[in-house]
């Protein structure tokens, strides 16, 4: 079976490309520049049943959560169709349309991380569709550790860490890891040791998703306030 190429991608593209200055096309996804803690992402999928067949997912991803490859769940998935074509006439005019009507205007809403929070929490993911608040960020998604401890509200890491510390639960790899390297700043209150493992963590998602020249380091809120 031959599936959608990357070739085809970008010509089935180019038009968005061209209206949108502002996005920059990395094989099959497409990045808003620049990226800082947050990286705007439309993901051209690869559909496994048809020549030239192509889903649009879109995300906001927080670059601070450690990744090796792209990680996507807070944004949606382009429905009617949720199949489409590079064959199809008009795909390229219907996927700006799309785009400019549902993805650019939540884009335009976030851009800092205490509104990614609440985007996150409302529940809107690539599984939901309308969104259920049952899947927005809640306190067993080690992310919300991050996240929070990202904008300095220590209590709540403090409530996260008793439960993912507590005797007899079962953590993964990445849950364990998360406590062993961010507990000891926060325990301290050491917002400049946070930050640096939050920089730390970024920087090797950045690398990983090759994706460097887009990338703008900034301050974390916890590094600023308080």
């Amino acid at each position: 079976m031959i599936m959608v190429t990357a070739a085809e991608i970008r010509k089935v593209t180019r038009p968005l490309m061209a209206r949108h200055s502002e996005l920059m096309l990395k094989r099959r996804t497409a990045y808003v520049n620049p990226v800082d803690h947050l990286a705007k992402v439309i993901i051209f999928d690869r559909y496994q049943t048809g020549r030239g067949e192509f889903r649009v997912f879109w995300a906001i991803v927080p670059m601070f959560l450690p990744m090796s490859s792209l990680g996507f769940k807070y944004g949606g998935l382009l429905m009617e169709p949720q199949r489409r074509s590079v064959h199809t006439p008009g795909v390229e005019d219907r996927l700006i349309a799309q785009l400019e009507a549902i993805v650019f205007p939540v884009f335009d809403r976030v851009h800092t991380i205490e509104q990614f929070k609440a985007f996150a929490e409302t529940g809107l993911t690539v599984f939901s569709d309308p969104p259920n608040p049952l899947l927005g960020l809640g306190p067993r998604d080690p992310l919300k550790m991050l996240v929070d401890a990202a904008l300095g509200d220590f209590d709540a890491v403090d409530e996260a860490l008793v439960r993912f510390r507590r005797v007899g639960r079962v953590l993964s790899p990445k849950e364990q890891d998360y406590i062993d390297t961010l507990g000891p700043p926060i325990d301290a209150r050491d917002r400049a040791g946070v930050a640096r493992v939050l920089h730390e963590w970024e920087a090797y998602t950045v690398r990983n998703q090759k994706v460097e020249d887009l990338w703008k380091p900034s301050p974390f809120p916890v590094e600023i306030d308080g």
